[in-house]
């Protein structure tokens, strides 16, 4: 089983935080910042698809952000431009 998420993102636009709790009857993400209050519009019955969604969201945000280091995630952890509209297209 994944674990939640829980990150911060250093962007251009300052930190940016990331997280994926437990919510009534599945999981949620939220992103959230200086000038950001963000997150997934449904539950998810899977912890990996609400990281899944929340990465989505995050990186069609954030097009230009590398993960470093300094995100405390693995640099594969956000999926590329190609892979996000994929998802896009499949109703995600």
């Amino acid at each position: 089983m994944q674990r939640p998420l829980k990150l911060v993102h250093h962007t251009i636009d300052g930190p940016i935080y990331m997280e994926t709790t437990q919510a009534e009857g599945g999981w949620k993400g939220g992103l959230w910042g200086r000038e950001l209050d963000a997150g997934t519009l449904r539950t998810y019955k899977r912890v990996g698809d609400a990281n899944r969604n929340l990465t989505l969201i995050f990186a069609q945000m954030f097009r230009e952000h590398r993960c470093s280091r300094k995100c405390g995630a693995p640099a594969n952890l956000l999926p590329t431009p190609t892979e996000v509209w994929a998802e896009h297209a499949k109703g995600i």
